[in-house]
């Protein structure tokens, strides 16, 4: 009877372990190369953009599209096509239009083995665009019902453009997506400073459930990009992704969300800031996170945006996280185990590395040197029963591997 509730509790445990929030979002841009993106770390992936014609086609698509589908042929993660803003107006004054839009997009879904439809009408400020992206949502939702595909609004918060985004509409999504972004930067008189800040992150939750929304239905947007000003005054700035930050910082930290040089002023999202809007999601009962757009990291760096999302959310790959496919699996056997568990696969480089042992809040039970380590046995002390992840460092701090572990 303790195996068989052990087994249950294992199964239960890995499936909350390996996925703390329901949706990890990531977009995809028809401009990007997919060799510059990571699809793995993420269940949700929105390719972007799709656009109507006036009489409610969908318009040629980018070839980057297809390689999007080839690049994600094996992946488990949920494919949405996103709808952009570029056509919607025109096309959703007819409602004849709208009606063969909507069924195009069911059609285009069941062709292209999509599981979603992401819509993403931004900047109505007038009623009859909000009346006709209501009628547009309603529609979209009918055509869908009978089937199991899943549908997403994204839009902002606040009630400057948010006014005009009826919950009539809201409310045919199975969930919400919160753009929380580009809040500084955009205009000539905007203030200098981050434009997805922590304030800005807790004024959109506070905006969406004053608005009758609940955080499980509310997936929030995070930036994988920054701003550039070219004085402290503020005022319009240039975009720049992370990577290309990373580049120009090479010796910057994971807390730095501000840097500057003899060019201007640089805000962005460091990873501490990721980690922390990502745990806050975790810890109140949000949906899900989402990320705008995954192309703009640094892959290899220590201080790359993916793996502190990954890590944080818990969407490390099952089993090993390799960074490196050239590089030695690394494996933790018997799993489960109960005294002690032996590893496999380290290679020299992880020799003088460290391991570290945290149970499923985060906290760092066990920490110890690889070297310390006799007859690649490690002997579990005053470790309880549960579920856990280790990580491997390597000596040069440069690589981290992550593994499960079960001990009963």
């Amino acid at each position: 009877m303790r195996k068989i509730l052990l087994l249950s509790l294992m199964l239960t445990s890995f499936n909350l372990f390996a996925q703390k929030l329901n949706v990890v979002g990531g977009y995809f841009p028809s401009w990007r190369s997919t060799s510059s993106a990571n699809f793995n770390h993420y269940n949700y992936l929105y390719y972007a953009f799709a656009f109507p014609s006036v009489n409610g086609e969908i318009l040629d698509l980018n070839p980057v599209f297809f390689e999007f589908l080839d690049a994600n042929k094996s992946n488990p993660a949920k494919k949405f096509i996103s709808v952009g803003s570029t056509g919607l107006p025109e096309m959703a004054k007819d409602s004849i239009a709208s009606l063969k839009f909507a069924d195009t997009l069911r059609s285009f879904c069941k062709v292209h083995q999509l599981q979603g439809i992401d819509m993403d009408w931004e900047a109505i400020d007038n009623e009859v665009d909000m009346k006709n992206f209501t009628r547009l949502m309603k529609m979209i939702r009918n055509e869908i019902d009978t089937t199991n595909l899943e549908f997403s609004i994204t839009l902002g918060f606040g009630n400057y453009w948010m006014q005009w985004y009826e919950d009539e509409a809201l409310q045919t999504a199975d969930f919400l997506q919160i753009m929380i972004y580009d809040q500084t930067g955009t205009w000539s008189g905007s203030p200098f400073g981050n434009h997805a800040s922590m304030d800005h992150f807790l004024q959109a939750e506070s905006y969406w459930v004053s608005r009758g929304y609940p955080r499980n239905k509310l997936v929030m947007g995070l930036p994988y990009y920054g701003y550039k000003f070219k004085s402290n005054k503020g005022g319009l700035a240039s975009a720049v992704t992370y990577a290309d930050i990373l580049t120009q910082f090479p010796n910057m930290k994971s807390s730095d969300n501000l840097l500057s040089d003899n060019t201007g002023y640089y805000w962005f999202n460091g990873a501490d800031l990721i980690k922390e809007k990502t745990e806050y999601a975790i810890n109140n009962g949000f949906k899900g996170v989402f990320v705008w757009e995954i192309a703009q990291d640094d892959l290899k760096s220590p201080l790359s945006l993916d793996s502190t999302l990954a890590k944080t959310a818990g969407t490390l790959t099952l089993g090993i996280e390799k960074l490196n496919s050239s590089e030695t699996t690394i494996s933790i056997y018997p799993n489960p185990c109960n005294n002690s568990f032996k590893i496999n696969g380290l290679s020299n480089d992880f020799i003088n590395g460290e391991i570290k042992i945290q149970n499923q809040e985060g906290k760092t039970i066990s920490k110890f040197k690889i070297n310390e380590i006799e007859n690649g046995e490690y002997i579990l002390k005053n470790i309880i029963a549960g579920f856990y992840t280790v990580s491997f460092t390597n000596n040069s701090k440069s690589k981290v591997y992550y593994s499960k572990l079960v001990i009963n």
